[in-house]
């Protein structure tokens, strides 16, 4: 059974964030590759974004 996360992004040097689903729990290590694309490594894998955090799909 998969538990969601939260992802926090700041697009303003963070000053402010946002939050966002992470549909996996889990998770080891985030690399931001720009403001759209995210990699995010879990227990179960290594899952991408690339619009800014609201939608994930495993990364092959």
């Amino acid at each position: 059974m998969n538990s969601s996360s939260i992802v926090y992004k700041s697009t303003n040097g963070g000053t402010t964030f946002n939050s966002y689903a992470f549909p996996f729990s889990n998770m080891q290590h985030i690399f931001a590759i720009n403001t759209d694309t995210v990699l995010v490594g879990t227990g179960a894998g290594v899952y991408i974004s690339y619009d800014g955090a609201l939608h994930w799909q495993q990364f092959a």
